[in-house]
This record gives structure tokens, sequence and C-alpha cells, in this order.
């Protein structure tokens, strides 16, 4: 049967060509919109490194009608708000840091010399306290966090994605293997290395360093984060923290302002950087499953119309209606397929360019994300898959007015 349908096919080639050529258009489309949609969910779900499941950023904020104190004030400001807030109950832990914590708006970084080699690296710098990775729960490879009595002698390093150190996306350096870190004239020992981590679910696994915060950088308008006991962590806890340390919290110049989930700035961060390219590439898809199934339909059914003949002699010869319709659907589905064999050259060529980017369409970030080329295979299936259920849909009326005509006044009618 397949052989006589591409006999079919090639007779109508003319009527066909239609349909074949919208289907390559349309099969180019929702194989980029695929793979921007996988990318955009792996990064969104894919671990960062940081547990923020039950972790509060406090927000405190000066009074700007008065005077800053001066640096020692505002260090000893600070501690008297951390021990405050570290004994609510309820409050497991308490970190202050600065350009650090997950979808942090701001950043920092160094050029650093490793090993005492005199190659520089650009290091993305995150200022930490050592209850910060107890906040975060974030996971040591090797070693632990640095001392607080160590404060200027260690720090830490994260690695990128493969474990390494160094520029991205060609970090070069084993992170298992770096024994001191070097700024300017000083030089830092190597505490620890931990788990990759990152502050954006839409940016690499960059490599960087927590450093301690100096005292210096210590400012109750720095990032003043806890983390919750599960027991405590309610609907009510914010209510209740509020409420109860508004008072405590108002040391002047400083007052609290509010306490806010770290994990809402991540659907805020969503909002920002992905909601737009989401409804737009969302409304392509609508569109292009629109035009599909008209597509699909009106040449249909044509072909219904004009071999109406044909149709009612084969169910005058003992046909059945369902081998009709499969034959019809299995027409299409061949006119798919030789669809889909010129599209993935088209796909597959066209990702290798900077076309699409310089026109300005969303494209997957593969080397971010961490995608292979098997990504690739999963684009064809879903999209061929997607298709032929768009085509299994749109033959079926048009199938079924040909199956549902009587035999012999389709034949009179010829």
């Amino acid at each position: 049967m397949i052989q006589h349908l591409f006999k079919i096919i090639w007779h109508e080639r003319k009527t066909n060509a239609w349909i074949v050529l919208e289907f390559i258009v349309v099969f180019c489309i929702l194989w980029f919109c695929i793979d921007y949609f996988y990318f955009l969910g792996k990064s969104y779900f894919e671990y960062s490194g940081y547990d923020d499941k039950h972790t509060y950023i406090v927000d405190i904020s000066a009074n700007s009608l008065e005077q800053e104190p001066d640096e020692d004030t505002q260090y000893s400001i600070t501690n008297t708000l951390l021990e405050r807030i570290r004994n609510y109950p309820g409050v497991e832990c308490v970190s202050i840091s600065s350009a650090a914590i997950p979808y942090a708006w701001s950043s920092s970084s160094w050029g650093v010399r490793v090993n005492n080699d005199s190659t520089y690296y650009t290091a993305q710098v995150r200022r930490v306290t050592p209850d910060f990775f107890k906040v975060f729960k974030i996971e040591f490879e090797r070693g632990k966090a640095f001392s607080p009595y160590e404060s200027d002698k260690e720090l830490v390093v994260f690695p990128d994605r493969n474990g390494k150190f160094g520029e991205y996306p060609n970090a070069s350096i084993n992170a298992m293997d770096m024994q001191t870190i070097s700024y300017g004239e000083k030089t830092y020992n190597v505490s620890g290395v931990t788990q990759r981590v990152r502050t954006h679910f839409l940016d690499p696994f960059y490599s960087g360093i927590f450093i301690p915060m100096e005292k210096d950088d210590i400012s109750p308008e720095q990032e003043i984060v806890i983390r919750v006991s599960p027991q405590a962590d309610n609907t009510d806890f914010v209510i209740r923290f509020s409420a109860d340390m508004k008072a405590q919290l108002a040391i002047p110049p400083y007052s609290f302002t509010k306490l806010s989930k770290i994990s809402e700035r991540k659907e805020q961060y969503f909002s920002w950087r992905a909601d737009n390219n989401v409804k737009s590439i969302s409304a392509i898809i609508i569109f292009l499953v629109a035009n599909i199934l008209l597509g699909i339909i009106g040449t249909f059914w044509v072909k219904v119309q004009s071999h109406k003949a044909e149709t009612g002699l084969r169910l005058a010869l003992g046909a059945s209606k369902k081998q009709i319709r499969w034959m019809m659907l299995t027409e299409a589905l061949l006119m798919l397929f030789l669809a889909s064999i010129v599209s993935t050259y088209i796909c597959l060529n066209l990702g290798q360019t900077e076309i699409l980017q310089g026109l300005g369409i969303p494209l997957a970030d593969r080397v971010m994300a961490g995608i292979g080329s098997g990504q690739d295979f999963i684009n064809y299936i879903v999209t061929f898959v997607l298709l032929a259920l768009l085509s299994g849909i749109a033959v079926w009326f048009p199938a079924k007015l040909s199956t549902d005509m009587n035999p012999a006044d389709a034949l009179r009618e010829e």
C-alpha cells in the first residue's frame, strides 16, 4: 500500500507540493520552538546548587533623612540586628552577604591568579559570612567553609558546570586542584570547593569565589537571609515575624521593611527574563496549529471532492471505511515524513549559523544548559509526533465525509 500511496502523491504532486511546503515551514519553526522550550524547562528545573526552600530575605532600609552612621557604628548595629533575628523562634540560621543570593540583581568580579601562576582569570565574587553555606545548604566537594577567624586569609571556590575554574565557557583549571588564589598583592588559601552554583537559572554555571565579608562591607542594607525550620515555615510566619520584629529591628537610622521568600524572586526573575519570549512562542505555536489544521483540511477536502468516484469504487469492491480513512491518514503522514527529512537538514544547518540570532529570535543556549546533540533527536521526534497528531485530526473530517457517502451515488455522479 505504501508504494501505491507514493504513486498517488507523485501523480498529484502539484496539489501536494503546497501541503509538503507548509509541512516544511511549520516543521522548522516548531523545531526551534520546542528546542527553546526544552532549554527553558531544563534551565528552570535544574538544581542551582542553592536550596532556597524555607529561606527568606529580610529587607532593612535606612531613613534617608537621617545621617548614615560611621563604619564602627554600622557594624555594631548590623551585628545587633543579626543576633535579634537569630534568636527569633523558628529561625535556624542567618547570614549576610553581597551579590551572592539567588536572583541577586547585582554582581561583582575580580581578575585573579591561581596557584601563584601569572595568568589572570575573571572570576565572579560573592561576599558572604560562613553561615551563608548553612542557610542555602551548599554542599562541599572538598574541604570546608572558611573560618570567621581567618577571614583575610581564606576563601571558597565554586566551579563551572564541568568542575573547572576559569573564563567561561573555556574554563580549564580543575577546581579540586586549586590551593591558592591571588588578587592584587593579597593571596588567599582555598579552604574548600563547593558544588556548582548559579544565582540565575538563565545564566551559565560560572566559576568564581566566595570570600568572607569584611568589616567595612557589612551593613544592614546588605542581603540578610534566614533559614526557617519546616515546622515554623507556614502561611502565618511572614505575618508573625513582621509583627513581632518590626520594633526590634528598628535601630535608627534603620528600620525593617519586609520579609519575602527567596523562591518568589525566581518567579519575578522568570517574568523579567523569559515571560515575553514564552508568550511570543506560544502565540506562534497556536498560529501554526491553526494554520496546519486548516491547510490539511482544505487539501484533503479537495482530494475528497475530486476522488469521489474512486472512493465509491473502493467501497463497492468491499474496502471498509476504516481502510479508506487509514489510507488517507497514511498519505498525509508520508508527506509529513518527506517534509521532515528536508526540514531536519535545514534546521541542523540553521542551528550552526547566527542568522536566527541576528533576527532577534529567542534561541536555546545549549552550551549554557549543558545540552548535547541528542537534543536534535528529541526535537525531531516531538515535532514529528505533534504534527502527526495534528494531521490525524485534520484528515479525520474529510476522510469521514469521503467514507460516509453512498458508493452508488458517488459512481452515478462521476
